[in-house]
């Protein structure tokens, strides 16, 4: 009886431990485009920004695997790119990644599919695919509109 209970009391303990270090079921992770920029003979820079309004400091890596398609639905691209640099601050969580190359100019104003977002963790917790589990969502970002002579 007592080696029942002390199984259960052990089963009960990792299941919290392995709930605590993953994300928590309500944590929501954005994305979203920044910049998208010419850099030099015929390569562009596509940048988005990782946001978390909860202060993740077990995130060790977001890895996506991207598609970029024209409105028509024609393929650009495909890439897998990582957000491996964090920051923690005012308990919010802060990421970056980049597309990069010829490909990322055809893709100005176009369409980015997520497909996969796979979140590995700093201290050994299961890696999570976070468009699967819902958690990624986007925010929609819209820079301001520029109007020069106050028209």
């Amino acid at each position: 009886m007592i080696l029942k209970k002390d199984i259960c009391v052990l089963v009960l303990c990792f299941m919290m431990v392995g709930s605590v270090y993953a994300i928590p079921k309500d944590v929501e992770i954005y994305v979203r485009n920044t910049n998208a920029s010419y850099v030099n003979r015929g390569m562009c820079s596509l940048a988005f920004d990782v946001i978390a309004y909860d202060a993740l400091d077990n995130i060790e890596s977001i890895d996506f695997t991207v598609t970029m398609k024209d409105k028509n639905g024609k393929l650009i691209d495909r890439d897998q790119v990582t957000a491996d640099e964090f920051n923690f601050v005012g308990g919010k969580t802060y990421g970056r990644f980049f597309i990069e190359g010829e490909k990322a100019c055809d893709a100005f104003g176009e369409n980015l599919n997520i497909s996969k977002a796979i979140v590995k963790h700093n201290d050994g917790a299961k890696s999570e695919d976070i468009v699967k589990t819902q958690k990624l969502k986007v925010d929609d970002f819209k820079p301001m509109k520029i109007v020069i002579g106050g028209k």
